[in-house]
């Protein structure tokens, strides 16, 4: 644990939420009927603008990602 927090810590940035983010979120809540939480879409659009790999577990939020063309790894799958 210690090892990974190190490595966490040691890479951490902290990401500007941007208007376009919360607009963008807002319009997926209602395209997947509330179904996924706000602050999960928010992660799904920061990452979609920042041309990031989105990491979850949560596969509806795994499926959803593909769906809308932004790219998502388990951790265990992106070498977490």
């Amino acid at each position: 644990f210690e090892e990974k927090r190190t490595f966490l810590e040691a890479r951490a940035t902290f990401v500007a939420l941007e208007p376009e983010d919360r607009r963008n979120a807002r319009k997926l809540e209602s395209k997947y009927l509330f179904d996924i939480s706000y602050a999960d879409l928010l992660h799904l659009c920061i990452s979609k603008r920042m041309d990031a790999v989105l990491i979850t577990r949560d596969r509806h939020l795994l499926e959803v990602s593909r769906e809308e063309h932004v790219p998502s790894k388990r951790p265990e799958d992106a070498g977490f």
